[in-house]
C-alpha cells in the first residue's frame, strides 16, 4: 500500500460521481463502511450506495474537482484529506472536505469511513 495507490482509489471514487456510476463510486466500499455529512450518517454496504445513489438521483449533474489530497498512512489504515468542488448541475458550487478512510484487510484496501464536512 502506497500514497498513490490510495490517491487512486480516492479519485475512481470521485471520477464514480461524474460517470453517475453506483458501481465505479461503491467499488472499493467495504462491508461495514460509514458515510457522515450534512445531510445525516448511513452505516452498511447497502445503506450507504443508496444513500449515495439517492444524491445522484436527485441532481442533472454532478462535477467533483480534487484540489487537493494528503494522504497518511498508519499500518493497515490510511486516511485521505481531501479539498474538493462539488458543481451541482452546473450551477452551485460547494466547496467541502473529504476525510476518506482506508483499510488494507489483504485482500486490497477498501473505504471504512467517508466523513464530508461543507467549508
Amino acid at each position: 500500500m502506497n500514497t498513490s495507490e490510495i490517491t487512486n482509489i480516492v479519485l475512481n471514487y470521485f471520477s464514480g460521481f461524474a460517470e453517475r456510476n453506483i458501481d465505479t463510486i461503491s467499488k472499493n466500499f467495504a462491508d461495514n463502511i460509514a458515510l457522515q455529512d450534512w445531510e445525516g450518517r448511513w452505516e452498511n454496504y447497502t445503506v450507504v450506495k443508496e444513500a449515495i445513489l439517492s444524491a445522484i438521483n436527485h441532481t442533472d449533474s454532478l462535477v467533483i474537482i480534487p484540489k487537493d489530497i494528503q494522504v497518511s498512512i498508519y499500518g493497515p489504515t490510511s486516511v485521505a484529506t481531501c479539498r474538493i468542488d462539488i458543481i451541482i448541475n452546473g450551477k452551485t458550487t460547494l466547496k467541502v472536505v473529504d476525510i476518506i478512510t482506508l483499510y488494507n484487510d489483504f485482500g486490497g484496501l477498501v473505504i471504512t469511513n467517508i466523513d464530508a464536512y461543507k467549508q
